[in-house]
């Protein structure tokens, strides 16, 4: 039965509920890194769902393709995404459809300004022409989704995708930050501390550092841009990009964010079914109850009814557990194969790579492609490791794209030297990755790991998911979430597609071997690097 573009063949489920014939896994997957299929595989999700979709991700955003030189390059993709969900909603007004977003996505571009980077900025520029690049760079680069301010005039007046979904009656939901127990470097708990101690008051600590300029909470409007200024205050985020269907019956997750600037940017991403795509539906719920709780005063006021349904719908139900065998997307059809794995969440996603590539036998093999890799401790273990005799590739950002050209005072130049550290400490193969010019950034997330640890067990599995190797991911400052799979082919996917792109033949996407940043560090870079890391803390990264 075909539905939408998604091609569903549910096998005959076994009485004890499980599959049929497929030895242990109890779950199947595919892995994309084409950006039209990661795309088109999560439209095919919301256009076969029947009973709900639940979405949770970190960047849904219209800003008119403000980072593409013409504009013939812009496409439209937050606005076609939620157009898509508007469908839906008229095809099938039952249809349950929630969003739960980072919080930095309830703030208003043409209200971006109000915040006191710009008043910083403004400072800045009266102690002289020599700060006023400073300046510039703070208001492109810290401004929410990285809006030049000749373009705030042309985006004044634009409905936030946000609230037409609202509009439609679909639930969109703010992230609730305060539930994470690692999530700031200013609220951390002691190493080793799975949850604060009970006087570890984070919430209140936090409340109070915000500024009472800007307002009591007494309506969703400010209870919003307070949960935004939290996040800007406190240095966390919710980075992650996933979305269940159908109670569970199919999961997608992947490191592509719902944003016009990344329409180009390559990706890669995971559609599961089975017992990972519940796991995926027990982290929506849990992030669904979290964020209700933050609304839950102002709806017991009687303020927000259009959440009645939120606040007295029925426990977590499962989907059947069944099959999904094959997948339409992008044209083409993809076989979802039997696979085992499981999800690691936040700090713990670091911690076990670090955990990992501390114990690899020499003559083991790990192939990274990352954006960002500027984390103290992963760059220790991954150069370590390759010290000892482990084979190392890994493939990264070039930095000559928007982020190398408008603003390698902070991206550019800063990560080039995190970079080509690694290059100079370790026998690491490193290629620099130099997108189409149209792509704001690379933004592929995933490793391979195969070989055996030092006390003689192998291990072989593919990570992959929302979480970057930098300071705010590997320190749980961002909530994030991977799917460490353990068995199955979708990590010989991820390895054709890895060796692919190793020997330059991905369509539009050539890497080369970079040029190792040698010369003295000036000023300019250290200043750099330290808003690298500032700027870290925020998820600019994606």
């Amino acid at each position: 039965m075909r539905l939408g573009f998604l091609s569903l063949a549910l096998a005959t489920l076994t009485a004890a509920g499980g599959f049929a014939a497929e030895g242990e896994c109890r779950s199947r997957a595919v892995f994309m890194t084409e950006k039209d299929v990661v795309y088109d595989s999560l439209k095919s999700l919301v256009r076969s769902a029947r009973k709900n979709i639940l979405i949770r991700i970190f960047a849904f955003a219209d800003n008119d393709g403000i980072l593409f030189a013409s504009p013939d390059d812009q496409y439209p993709m937050a606005a076609e995404f939620a157009d898509l969900l508007l469908q839906r909603k008229r095809e099938n007004p039952g249809l349950e459809i929630v969003v739960i977003l980072d919080p930095i996505n309830f703030v208003d571009y043409h209200q971006a300004f109000e915040f006191p980077w710009q008043r910083w900025a403004q400072k800045l520029r009266t102690w002289g022409k020599a700060f006023t690049g400073l300046a510039e760079k703070m208001e492109q680069m810290i401004v929410v989704n990285r809006v030049y301010p000749s373009r705030y005039e042309k985006l004044k007046g634009t409905k936030p995708v946000r609230e037409r979904l609202r509009d439609a009656g679909i639930t969109v939901l703010s992230s609730n930050l305060f539930g994470n127990p690692e999530h700031s470097a200013f609220f951390k708990t002691k190493p080793g501390r799975e949850e604060p101690a009970d006087d570890d008051d984070m919430r209140m600590r936090a409340i109070r550092r915000l500024p009472s300029e800007f307002g009591a909470i007494g309506d969703r409007i400010s209870l919003e841009r307070k949960m935004a200024l939290y996040q800007t205050y406190s240095l966390c985020g919710d980075h992650r990009k996933f979305a269940v269907v159908d109670d569970g019956t199919l999961a997608w997750n992947a490191s592509m964010n719902v944003w016009d600037n990344d329409y180009y940017s390559p990706d890669d991403g995971v559609v599961c079914s089975g017992d990972l795509a519940r796991e995926l539906l027990e982290q929506f719920e849990a992030a669904r109850v979290a964020a209700l709780a933050l609304y839950a005063p102002l709806y017991k006021a009687g303020k927000l009814p259009e959440l009645r349904r939120q606040f007295t719908r029925k426990p977590l139900a499962y989907a059947p557990l069944g099959e999904v065998t094959s997948l339409a997307a992008a044209g083409r059809e993809l076989a979802l194969q039997p696979a085992e794995g499981h999800v690691l969440r936040d700090g713990a996603i670091a911690r076990k790579l670090i955990e990992t590539l501390d114990h690899l036998a020499p003559g083991s093999k790990v192939d990274i492609y990352q954006t960002l890799i500027t984390h103290p401790d992963l760059i220790h273990s991954i150069t370590n490791a390759a010290r000892r005799g482990v084979v190392v590739r890994v493939l990264t950002e070039s930095y000559e794209n928007v982020y190398g050209h408008d603003a390698s005072f902070t991206h550019g130049q800063a990560f080039r030297h995190f970079r080509d550290a690694i290059l100079q400490k370790a026998s690491i193969s490193v290629k620099a990755v130099v997108p189409d010019p149209r792509v704001s950034e690379i933004h592929r997330k995933y490793t391979l790991v195969s070989g055996t640890l030092d006390s003689g067990i192998p291990v072989d599995f593919l990570l992959t998911g929302s979480a970057n190797f930098s300071v705010h991911s590997a320190d749980g400052s961002e909530l994030e979430l991977d799917i460490l799979f353990t068995q199955g082919a979708v990590r010989d996917q991820a390895r054709a597609w890895f060796e692919a792109a190793w020997a330059n033949k991905l369509e539009g996407e050539k890497n080369m071997v970079p040029r190792i940043i040698r010369e003295p560090w000036r000023a300019r870079d250290v200043l750099g690097a330290g808003m690298t890391v500032f700027l870290s803390f925020f998820g600019l990264g994606g």
